[in-house]
């Protein structure tokens, strides 16, 4: 899940101070990282009512408690993919989203830019000490050229954002452990060995607000452990059989959409990968199947009929009927 809260304050030693020591041992380097090319951001540096922006990346609910029941090797690959899956997703919207707006002679446009820097901090608990793995991204309001950010192309691709991130940590995580973690039709986010009884154990919804507390590793276990004391396992929900795409969920994301556009495609194509994607295979099959929008961004992004964007579906059916017939062929000789 991905949430955008403006800063009007150059302060952020509301992280810088937290040194997350909850995730030492399982997470390469300190709290504080750089996830795009260039120097870090300072909102100081950047004048204006609005100082930057706080790009909250929250990983599905069994992806974090994996962090605090699985294995050693787990728990390091479920950081270092949601690192990953942070990193890719920043680029989209540097690519996609980062405008600014200029005039001149009377006249007004947008045209694309870059940020200054990005500066992201990675905790791994909330403020009940419930594993809570996530990345509060910063970027500043003034781009690299000096000129102030449009915050509503930045809102209006943070569907397909949270997309990029969720198929990229579902596909890391298959991909790099014996867990399979999959997307129901409904859009529930699943990791195979977290069960029902966890989520209820940790469930990340509850109704005061204590102070935050600056957890040690040991202290952050010690509570884990705790609270395993209650645990009582549940139901086991059972992995979809689908392999790669599936088709219904894509038409489903678009049901309804009057005005479909290449993020609409990604937001929509993304989900419908149960096991994930990565976002570079992802920005592939859609520049292939709609050369015609890959130099489409910002908010006025150029649509496509209803017809026309369901030809992705007919085109991932052609792949795997051609994959199919390709392994057929193999066993037949």
């Amino acid at each position: 899940m991905i949430r955008l809260i403006t800063r009007r304050s150059a302060d952020t030693s509301y992280l810088s101070t937290d040194k997350a020591l909850e995730l030492d041992g399982v997470r390469d380097g300190p709290a504080e990282w750089r996830p795009t090319a260039g120097p870090g951001v300072d909102l100081a540096n950047s004048p204006g009512r609005v100082r930057g922006y706080d790009i909250i990346f929250a990983a599905p609910r069994p992806f974090s408690i994996l962090v605090a029941v699985g294995a050693e090797q787990e728990q390091q690959s479920a950081v270092r993919i949601h690192r990953e899956a942070v990193q890719a997703t920043l680029n989209y919207l540097e690519d996609r989203a980062t405008l600014v707006r200029v005039s001149r002679d009377g006249n007004r446009w947008t045209r694309a830019d870059t940020w200054r820097g990005v500066t992201s901090f990675t905790h791994g608990v909330n403020r009940w000490g419930e594993p809570h793995l996530h990345d509060h991204a910063l970027v500043a309001a003034r781009t690299r050229s000096g000129r102030v950010l449009d915050p509503l192309s930045l809102r209006v691709h943070l569907g397909a954002a949270d997309a990029i991130y969720l198929a990229s940590i579902r596909e890391g995580l298959t991909r790099t452990t014996t867990r399979n973690a999959w997307r129901s039709f409904t859009g529930a986010e699943y990791v195979s060995g977290i069960d029902e009884g966890f989520r209820m154990l940790w469930p990340g919804h509850n109704r005061d607000r204590p102070d935050k507390v600056l957890w040690s590793r040991e202290d952050i276990l010690s509570q884990w452990r705790s609270d395993l004391r209650s645990y009582v396992s549940g139901p086991e929900v059972p992995e979809r059989k689908e392999r790669d795409f599936d088709a219904h969920s894509y038409q489903r994301q678009l049901e309804g959409r009057l005005r479909i556009t290449r993020r609409d495609i990604i937001e929509a194509s993304a989900h419908a990968h149960v096991r994930g994607i990565t976002p570079e295979h992802l920005s592939s099959v859609v520049s292939t199947t709609y050369p015609e929008l890959s130099n489409s961004f910002g908010y006025f992004e150029a649509p496509v009929s209803r017809a026309h964007a369901l030809e992705l579906v007919r085109s991932r059916t052609r792949q795997r009927e051609r994959s199919r017939d390709s392994v057929e062929r193999d066993r037949s000789r």
